[in-house]
């Protein structure tokens, strides 16, 4: 392939519809998706994380980027990526490691979605921080500030938080 696609990526503090809306831009817009890893890796971990775990849960990300972008042609939408979990590591490790830190050297070909924390929290096992979603989605705008990355933030409930990304993403396809 020689052009490669453009990665819409929902990202966020934990429990703010990343999933929800990752998969509606998917089915709107006719679109690969790539799921989030981490959900899947720690489902299957058997024990609490450690921050080892964090670069390979990077890297599967990715791998699961390159396999969706194979087939795609404009775009693909991501649920997550590396920023994400370098922000996780940072917030709960104090730094991120050099392995995510050079998984994240080129984000051009991306444009993140961040939803606010404007929805109500949801439980869920692999949640930790229901207190501090304001403080990690202001984490989540200054590294996107810091690293040069086109973004926008999604608000709003339900259909209209799907609407307001679809215009957003009309704009730059």
């Amino acid at each position: 392939m020689l052009n490669k696609p453009l990665f819409i990526v929902v990202t966020g503090p934990e429990s703010c519809g990343k999933t929800t809306l990752a998969e509606a831009l998917s089915h709107r817009l006719s679109l690969p998706l790539v799921p989030e890893f981490a959900r899947m890796y720690l489902n299957d971990l058997g024990r609490n994380y450690a921050e080892n775990d964090l670069p390979i849960i990077a890297t599967g990300q990715i791998n699961y980027e390159k396999e969706a972008s194979e087939s795609a042609t404009r775009a693909v939408v991501c649920d997550t990526d590396v920023l994400t979990i370098r922000i996780w590591q940072e917030f709960k490790y104090g730094r991120p490691s050099e392995r995510i830190n050079e998984l994240m050297t080129d984000r051009s070909d991306r444009f993140y979605l961040l939803c606010a924390p404007d929805l109500p929290w949801q439980p869920d096992p692999q949640r930790e921080n229901p207190e501090d979603r304001e403080e990690l989605f202001r984490w989540h705008i200054s590294l996107l500030d810091r690293i040069g990355a086109r973004y926008a933030i999604i608000s709003g409930n339900g259909p209209a938080r799907t609407e307001a990304a679809l215009k957003v993403i009309s704009s730059i396809l």
